[in-house]
């Protein structure tokens, strides 16, 4: 099919339920945008677009205001944290699958022992450097390629990841694998059938393929913790999300697709303006803690 057509391509399975008559529900530029009639699974059709590489996830992903504001970030970290301590003991293992460069890592590492794993090498090299200490507990790549030992971790943590992962329940099952029995679950992912998502649609500011490729319903999340990774949901909450105004700015710009250059989306970004922090309560992010059976 030829990628700028605006013509629904033929069917594919869900990725999630397996449903096979899954059709193009969003166009977004070259890339379409199924939706599983079934379950209401949202993903980003495969065979239109390469999967992601450490190219999507280089250096300049990572200098976006986003990832400069420490105040929102912290702000952040420090909610993902409370709802870890909830279920988890002080000194417990922890992997974060997606750790970037490091901010949560380095944050929750006075109370837990923190490992990571990111395709970015960059982000890997920023983690390291900030952490040398533990720098050997960083690793560039994809899991399934790393020397991991099953049930080595007594917890498994992916905030803002999932929504960026090909496969992801198939790839959610493997690292699954990696946490002992009666081990921790924690994942934070947009929550595709929030008031937010359905009200906004293809101009949801989740809605940013190649680099988001699947995005979850609440009921897909307890489909994919009950059924794909035979655990127990102990917690699930929808929420905001603390960012900068450099960083609501840039999305908003996006969205309206009013920006044109790199120039307009940074006007906010390095200013002191640019770093205020915000809580935008659009409650389209939902946090999820399971036990592994």
């Amino acid at each position: 099919m030829n990628k700028g057509s605006s013509t629904s391509p033929h069917s594919q399975h869900c990725r999630l339920c397996g449903q096979s008559d899954v059709h193009g529900q969003w166009h977004i530029g070259p890339e379409w945008i199924d939706r599983c009639p079934s379950c209401r699974f949202v993903q980003l059709r495969e065979s239109e677009s390469e999967q992601p590489t450490a190219a999507l996830y280089d250096e300049s992903f990572f200098m976006k205001s986003k990832f400069a504001d420490t105040v929102a970030t912290s702000m952040e970290n420090r909610r993902r944290l409370s709802l870890m301590r909830r279920f988890l003991e002080k000194g417990s293992k922890v992997l974060e699958m997606g750790c970037g460069t490091g901010e949560f890592a380095r944050y929750a590492s006075t109370t837990y022992e923190m490992w990571g794993i990111d395709i970015s090498p960059y982000a890997i090299l920023e983690a390291q450097g900030a952490m040398p200490a533990i720098k050997n507990h960083f690793m560039a790549g994809r899991h399934e390629d790393l020397s991991l030992k099953n049930e080595s971790f007594d917890a498994l943590v992916l905030w803002d990841c999932l929504e960026h992962l090909w496969h992801s329940a198939t790839n959610m099952e493997r690292l699954s694998r990696l946490v002992k029995k009666d081990g921790m679950i924690f994942i934070s992912t947009p929550l595709n059938d929030s008031l937010t998502a359905t009200w906004m649609g293809k101009y949801w500011h989740f809605m940013i393929p190649p680099i988001h490729v699947e995005l979850y319903t609440k009921g897909n999340l307890f489909f994919l913790a009950e059924n794909r990774l035979k655990s127990v949901v102990k917690y699930w909450g929808a929420f905001g999300k603390w960012t900068s105004s450099g960083f609501f700015f840039h999305k908003l710009l996006k969205m309206i697709r009013l920006h044109s250059s790199q120039s307009k989306i940074d006007i906010f970004g390095p200013s002191a303006i640019g770093r205020i922090p915000l809580y935008i309560p659009t409650g389209d992010i939902q946090y999820m803690a399971a036990v592994k059976s």
